[in-house]
């Protein structure tokens, strides 16, 4: 085993477009991709897609497709809205940073929706500038820990946020939102941040 700093050429992630009720495949990513990218199929029939590492991100990383991930209490509540019965623990997201921030103006509760393109400072001298939606698969309904695996997670999710993203094209399945690091520092748990505003 051993450790390295760069890509070995040729590594790549895969992705399964998983057959959950209530929930197909194009509900979270777009056809034309899937079709694109399948490599193999599970002994289901489920389709598996092959990514390079950092296909969308900065090349030369390990980052799938950002360096930071954020995700706010006002979507994380919005979600406990829609879906009582579902588990949404900030740990089936993975995001770098939670953010406590007020609920978007129309209310829809998915308030990284509109931050793209747009500058926050956290703490005293952090500045994170977000780049796109947070897609969601299937990684973030399996069990982990204490949290159950949970489909309706993932359903919620598909069901009241797919978006656009531009960068990469086609609607997705989304809750939270990339971002990249414009002016490194330390932060902490408790920390402010400003408001997102435009780069």
């Amino acid at each position: 085993m051993s450790l390295v700093s760069v890509p070995p050429e040729g590594s790549h992630f895969e992705e399964l477009w998983p057959d959950i009720e209530g929930l197909t495949p194009q509900q979270l990513a777009p056809r034309a991709l899937i079709e694109a990218t399948t490599t193999r199929h599970e002994d289901s029939g489920e389709a598996i897609s092959r990514f390079d590492i950092s296909a969308f991100g900065a090349p030369g990383t390990f980052f799938d497709l950002s360096s930071l991930h954020v995700l706010t209490e006002s979507t994380l509540d919005r979600l406990r809205e829609l879906a009582p019965e579902a588990t949404f623990d900030p740990l089936r997201y993975r995001p770098n940073i939670v953010l406590r921030a007020d609920s978007s103006p129309d209310g829809h509760g998915f308030v990284e929706n509109d931050w793209p393109g747009s500058t926050s400072t956290i703490g005293e001298e952090v500045r994170v500038s977000f780049s796109f939606a947070t897609m969601r698969c299937v990684m973030t309904t399996l069990p982990q820990g204490d949290l159950p695996d949970d489909p309706d997670t993932l359903r919620t999710i598909a069901k009241h946020n797919r978006i656009e993203i531009p960068q990469i094209g086609g609607v997705w399945a989304c809750a939270g939102v990339y971002a990249e690091v414009a002016a490194g520092g330390e932060i902490a748990v408790g920390d402010p941040h400003t408001a997102p505003a435009p780069a």
